[in-house]
């Protein structure tokens, strides 16, 4: 991919294009996660390409491109939840459970609910706790994707999970009933 990048900073539109279709499925992945609607996320992720480009000669290759260009989209998907907040603020405590009857709906319903809470999470601890979790990203990876310091995103995950331990804690009595039904 260096050399890729190589003849993009000179000039040559079809490597970049190579490295935007390498690196935009990535990219869009990660910032659908943070604003969570498709044209939104789309348009970001096209909007990070567009400054790559502008800003190539600014590349200095301390990361891969793609990492590079997944913070530009990042910071501009972040920016974009700071410019909605009053739309996108969710209370993860206030996440409601219904009360299901079987084993099977006991299931979705958690899986549902653990879904909403991430959902519900601050932008910044909803997409460490997804690519820790959902895409075995280490620390140091997250780091590297956000723009921070390893201590700064196990501070974030931990936030998260205290977090989710609050807003899913009335699950544990559904968790232990269904574990139950399972005893000989």
């Amino acid at each position: 991919m260096d050399g890729l990048v190589a003849k993009a900073k000179c000039g040559d539109r079809a490597a970049f294009g190579v490295l935007v279709r390498e690196c935009q499925p990535m990219v869009l992945r990660t910032v659908f996660r943070l604003v969570r609607h498709e044209d939104d996320a789309m348009d970001l992720t096209q909007d990070a390409f567009v400054r790559a480009y502008e800003r190539l000669d600014s590349f200095q290759g301390t990361s891969s491109f793609g990492t590079w260009v997944c913070r530009i989209a990042i910071n501009l998907a972040l920016n974009h939840l700071r410019a909605q907040r009053p739309q996108a603020d969710v209370d993860v405590a206030r996440v409601a459970a219904p009360a299901p009857l079987s084993s099977e709906s006991r299931e979705r319903t958690v899986m549902e609910r653990l879904d909403r809470a991430i959902a519900g999470l601050p932008p910044r601890q909803r997409l460490t706790v997804l690519l820790r979790v959902r895409d075995g990203k280490t620390h140091e990876e997250i780091a590297s994707l956000l723009g921070c310091a390893v201590g700064t995103s196990k501070a974030a995950f931990h936030g998260a999970v205290a977090n989710l331990r609050k807003a899913l804690a009335d699950l544990v009595p559904l968790m232990e009933e269904d574990d139950e039904a399972h005893l000989p």
